[in-house]
């Protein structure tokens, strides 16, 4: 009987995704946007790190940099509904959590100096992603862009 209902959610949850595709990666595409220009100053910090001091940190930095470059295309690519954003978005989830740039991120602003909504809020930005990587794969399925 319990699972006969959460085959309900899911398939509600799978014509909801199925019908409002174009504006899901829209709302994908402007998240990116966002993050792009948060940190878009980050891009050029490998071209004025020390690279003969600590070689590690510095590609940790390059990998930061190139990241944050791919959000512009990912932006654009989601924004026009191109097949290769998804791939991208899977290889920028990995470093999406590793340094932790996440779609809905900016909502920890909104804690106020609290640090229990700080890592309330945190904690809803890694789940969103998650459900964000979850979307992502469905509407990979489910379309043929």
């Amino acid at each position: 009987m319990r699972n006969t209902h959460i085959n309900c959610y899911i398939k509600g949850i799978m014509k909801i995704i199925k019908n409002n595709t174009k504006t899901i990666l829209i709302i994908f595409a402007i998240f990116d946007a966002i993050l792009f220009v948060r940190f878009w100053q980050g891009i050029l910090a490998p071209f004025s790190y020390n690279w003969g001091q600590y070689f590690i940190i510095g590609i940790t930095i390059l990998i930061r940099s190139i990241t944050v470059l791919s959000f512009a295309f990912s932006s654009y690519a989601l924004f026009l509904q191109k097949k290769w954003a998804f791939l991208l978005y899977y290889i920028q989830f990995i470093f999406r959590m590793g340094f932790c740039y996440l779609s809905i991120g900016f909502l920890t602003f909104l804690s106020f100096r609290s640090q229990k909504i700080y890592f309330s809020l945190m904690l809803l930005a890694f789940l969103a992603e998650l459900l964000r990587l979850f979307v992502t794969i469905r509407i990979n399925k489910l379309t043929k862009i």
